[in-house]
């Protein structure tokens, strides 16, 4: 193999990798939109302060947020645990609109992808 083949085979490797990631994020928004949808036309979601809010039927804890930032204009989809800590963060950078996942440890560590 030549050192262009070899250059060649990287390179689609590193876009066949991109372009993976970029199907599960697509699917886990699309996922998520659907579930939302869901929970809404049940009556389990509360519009409050340009946020939708899906809170625990037991604790009244928040588990899901989706709202704006009237400030910036980002967008964002926040998961919480059962304790009511971010766990998992979708968002747009306010920016560039760039997307942002966040996934937050039991310590309050975040990993940015």
């Amino acid at each position: 193999m030549t050192v262009d083949e070899s250059i060649v085979r990287t390179l689609s490797d590193r876009v066949d990798r991109l372009d993976r990631e970029n199907r599960r994020l697509k699917r886990f928004g699309l996922l998520a939109v659907i579930a939302i949808i869901g929970v809404v036309a049940t009556g389990g979601a509360k519009l409050e302060d340009r946020e939708l809010i899906l809170r625990d039927p037991n604790t009244n804890k928040v588990r899901v947020s989706i709202g704006t930032n009237a400030d910036t204009g980002s967008a964002g989809l926040q998961i919480f645990d059962r304790q009511g800590r971010k766990r998992i963060a979708l968002a747009t950078r306010a920016k560039d609109d760039a997307p942002v996942l966040i996934f937050t440890d039991e310590n309050g560590n975040e990993k940015v992808q």
